[in-house]
């Protein structure tokens, strides 16, 4: 929470620049993350289909904690003192960015959907090329689950309790209709290890878990469930990445 509050105060600083005229201007690095996912739901909708794909993505400005020094004046003097202990902010300019896509139109289930990041805290091990990055969020998930099956029933071996199967689909009544819309905010926790190949290019290998309220699965979004392995709800999503990270100066101007 300490971590928590100098961002948001030096966050805050930024926003109480309002003089007309202007220093000059900032070079500040902007890291463009793009890279695949594969993602595992706890309970029923694994059972059925084990991995569902999607992409995560983030656009984050850069701003250094030398930065931070060269124009502490600029900064409110209430937040100084918060300014001052930051190493580094980062900022994103489009804050309805997903962090999270997810494309899996799978012979089974299929899921469509996205999840937003939209406050965090991290820290990192290392400061040479190698560097090993801890960090957690709050997020919200808004995803359509849909399958051939009714994963509510799914039993132990990923076969209907109830006795229908995919290829018994076709015979389910209206109000069998095996459809989720899932929308739940979450907490993520998030470790992965990056190894930066030159300035401007990095990659980087991890593994995130997503924490949300269970909803049940062919629920409404007001219904929730509990916390198991082996029940039919959502309650935690893992996601295994691989990124690739481009990082490009871009100008800005300082006011005076």
């Amino acid at each position: 929470m300490y971590a928590l509050k100098l961002i948001l105060g030096f966050l805050l600083s930024l926003c109480c620049f309002s003089s007309i005229a202007w220093a000059g201007e900032e070079v500040v690095p902007v890291e463009a993350t793009v890279g695949g996912a594969a993602h595992f739901f706890t309970g029923n909708l694994q059972k059925d289909t084990p991995m569902h794909y999607g992409l995560k993505l983030d656009l984050e400005a850069v701003i250094s904690k030398e930065m931070i020094k060269k124009h502490k004046k600029k900064i409110p003097k209430n937040y100084r003192k918060y300014a001052s202990k930051l190493d580094s902010v980062n900022y994103s300019p489009l804050p309805w960015l997903p962090d999270t896509i997810l494309i899996s139109p799978m012979e089974s289930s299929q899921v469509y959907g996205a999840i937003w990041s939209f406050i965090g805290i991290g820290t990192g091990l290392g400061k040479g090329a190698i560097r090993l990055q801890i960090g957690i969020d709050l997020n919200l998930a808004a995803m359509y689950i849909h399958s051939d099956k009714d994963l509510s029933t799914l039993g132990k071996n990923g076969t209907n309790t109830t006795g229908l199967t995919g290829a018994s689909s076709a015979t389910m009544t209206a109000d069998q209709e095996n459809t989720t819309l899932f929308l739940r905010p979450g907490l993520g926790g998030e470790v992965s290890l990056r190894i930066n190949l030159s300035k401007s290019f990095g990659i980087s290998a991890g593994w995130k878990s997503h924490v949300f309220i269970p909803q049940k699965i062919n629920g409404g979004i007001l219904e929730t469930g509990g916390f198991s392995t082996n029940a039919n709800q959502i309650w935690h999503m893992g996601q295994g990445f691989v990124l690739l990270h481009f990082t490009f100066p871009y100008k800005v101007r300082v006011p005076g």
